[in-house]
C-alpha cells in the first residue's frame, strides 16, 4: 500500500509540473544552429524606461528538428533532451544580462540556476541573440502601443 501511495504522489507531482509547462505559451525566438532553440514568455515580458527587458526565457537543448518537423510540431512547441527556464533581465543599451531565478530540467531531474549580478553579454553568443530579440520585442511593443493609441 505504501508503494502505491508513493507512485500516486509521484504522478500528481509530475502532472503538477507538466501541465503548466505545456500550457505556458512560449514564443519561439530562434536557434543557434547547434540544436538549441530559444523562447520567451510574452505574458511575462516587460521593458522599462531605462531599456531593461525582463522575461522568462527558455532554451530547449539539442532539439531533433527533423523529428519535430516530421511530426508537424510548430517551432513554439519544440522540445529538446533538456531545457533551461530562467527569469532574466537584459540591459539593451549597456548589453548586460542578469539571471534572477531559474531551473535546468533533464529527464525527471532538475537543478536550480544560480542568480547572477549584471554580466556583459559576449558578442556572437546565444545571450546576445536573446538580448537582441528581447530588446527588439520592446521596440516592436512600443510601436504596437502607439498604433493602438491612435485608433
Amino acid at each position: 500500500m505504501n508503494g502505491m501511495m508513493e507512485k500516486i504522489t509521484l504522478l500528481v507531482l509530475m502532472l503538477a509540473f507538466a501541465i503548466p509547462a505545456i500550457a505556458s505559451d512560449w514564443k519561439y525566438l530562434g536557434t543557434d544552429g547547434k540544436g538549441n532553440h530559444y523562447f520567451y514568455k510574452p505574458k511575462t515580458y516587460s521593458i522599462s524606461g531605462n531599456k531593461i527587458a525582463s522575461s522568462w526565457t527558455k532554451v530547449e537543448h539539442k532539439v531533433d528538428e527533423a523529428v519535430m518537423k516530421q511530426k508537424k510540431i510548430a517551432p513554439d512547441d519544440y522540445v529538446g533532451i533538456s531545457s533551461t527556464v530562467v527569469f532574466e533581465q537584459y540591459h539593451c543599451v549597456e548589453k548586460k544580462k542578469m539571471t534572477l531565478v531559474g531551473k535546468h530540467y533533464e529527464g525527471i531531474d532538475d537543478n536550480d540556476v544560480q542568480r547572477t549580478g549584471w554580466v556583459a553579454v559576449q558578442p556572437a553568443s546565444t545571450d546576445e541573440g536573446l538580448l537582441i530579440a528581447l530588446c527588439k520585442e520592446g521596440a516592436n511593443k512600443k510601436e504596437r502601443d502607439k498604433t493602438s493609441e491612435k485608433k
